[in-house]
């Protein structure tokens, strides 16, 4: 049986956030899923949220978006998932039925929101977490893949793939990706790797993120404007 309380990083209001003891969530609906967190990402999002840039976001609210978890407990309606099983998990939570979701426009779910940021979701970095919409919201782990395997896959990857088609880049043609971090990185292994680039340039004031990027074969060609000469 779990405990009535868990630790839990939680944002106070613009520059202030405490890890603080809260209740343990507790099924609100059927299609609910109560979850431990195994493994938990920073996201960009959460740093400025914490340093208020993102006002839209109500107080006090625990954070957190990107996280794999292991379901405790599910709703009497959820049909996908069982107690026991290691799931990466979107970011936000869509019900599969409204109009927004029925013409593939999920993240203006009538019903849903982003973990831990806007909307009625608590996020991710705690000890255990309600996850609504369930079955549409966990994908089992396949076996012989860890948290760390898919941990980046519902939003650094999803985001890589939505900018690079957004970009409509075509087999054979050249890209470049700006700014290398952890969505860069993504960015440029699909760009090489899925949509078949002839070439990928990789910019970045960081040498070690260009440097991780060339050495993966991700990267043809890298420039750090802090040291190259980028006319040239």
């Amino acid at each position: 049986m779990m405990n009535e309380t868990m630790k839990a990083l939680v944002y106070q209001g613009p520059g202030r956030y405490e890890l603080t003891d809260v209740p343990v969530p507790e099924i609100k609906k059927p299609t609910d899923v109560i979850a431990k967190v195994t493994l938990a990402a920073i996201c960009t999002s959460d740093i400025h949220q914490v340093r208020g840039e993102i006002p839209a976001v109500p107080y006090p609210r625990t954070q957190g978006h990107e996280f794999c978890a292991e379901v405790v407990e599910t709703g009497s309606a959820v049909k996908k998932l069982k107690v026991g099983d290691r799931c990466m998990v979107l970011p936000g939570t869509f019900c599969g039925q409204c109009v927004m979701c029925q013409s593939g426009r999920f993240s203006f779910c009538q019903d849903g929101g982003i973990f831990g940021s806007i909307g009625s979701n608590e996020g991710c970095h705690a000890e255990y977490i309600r996850i609504p919409q369930a079955d549409y919201t966990m994908f089992p782990i396949p076996p012989g893949l860890t948290e760390e395997d898919v941990i980046l896959l519902p939003d650094m990857l999803a985001t890589a793939w939505f900018g690079i088609t957004n970009a409509n880049l075509q087999e054979g043609q050249s890209i470049a990706v700006i700014g290398v971090g952890p969505v860069g990185q993504c960015t440029c292994l699909l760009a090489k790797k899925a949509f078949g680039a002839k070439q990928v340039i990789a910019i970045d004031t960081l040498q070690y993120r260009l440097d991780l990027a060339q050495k993966e074969g991700n990267a043809d060609i890298i420039i750090n404007p802090a040291q190259d000469n980028v006319k040239q």
